[in-house]
């Protein structure tokens, strides 16, 4: 887990990221923020 926590974890895209990690990547993979 990139941000290390173990709280919610998105598995999508073959990436495992909490929800924060996910926003922050997602900018730069180009997706739109999602809450």
């Amino acid at each position: 887990v990139r941000c290390g926590s173990y709280g919610p974890v998105i598995r999508r895209y073959n990436l495992y990221l909490c929800r924060q990690c996910f926003r922050e990547v997602a900018v730069k993979l180009g997706f739109k923020k999602y809450e």
